[in-house]
């Protein structure tokens, strides 16, 4: 049996996906053995199989979401900060909110990100208070007591 019809034979081709049935990675992506001594993520290889090389600085994104499936038409080759982008990790959520959880909105600083300037001011103003608040009631101290004179 030749290493594509080994490949084959643990694959379930249906309308849509097609899904791999041999082994799982933990996340939840395939994996398949060519030889021995070697593994490959079975998406990467049904694509290259199919389709031909990924070009380099690319990485495949699965359209379908579904991890298991090595429908090469399921697959495309984009760069890994914009795969990260179209997934649901926190990355890319963060990427999508316009507003933090507090309903504010987030505005691009000169720093390049985007932060609420609101919780972040609030931030600094209760970081103050905590790690400097004894300076402010000293001065306070001393301002009303030159007042009493």
């Amino acid at each position: 049996m030749t290493i594509e019809e080994r490949f084959w034979s643990k694959v379930e081709k249906t309308d849509g996906c097609w899904i791999w049935i041999a082994g799982i990675r933990t996340d939840g992506y395939g994996e398949f053995h060519p030889i021995r001594t070697k593994t490959v993520m079975a998406h990467r290889f049904s694509y290259e199989l199919i389709k031909g090389n990924i070009p380099a600085g690319l990485t495949l994104d699965h359209l379908c979401r579904n991890r298991p499936c090595v429908n090469p038409d399921h697959l495309e080759p984009v760069t890994l900060t914009e795969n990260v982008l179209r997934g649901a990790g926190i990355p890319a959520n963060y990427a999508r909110s316009t507003h933090c959880s507090k309903g504010h909105e987030r505005v691009r600083g000169a720093d390049g990100y985007r932060t609420c300037r609101e919780c972040l001011n609030a931030w600094k103003r209760e970081y103050y208070i905590k790690n400097k608040g004894h300076i402010l009631k000293e001065q306070t101290r001393r301002y009303r007591e030159k007042g009493k004179r």
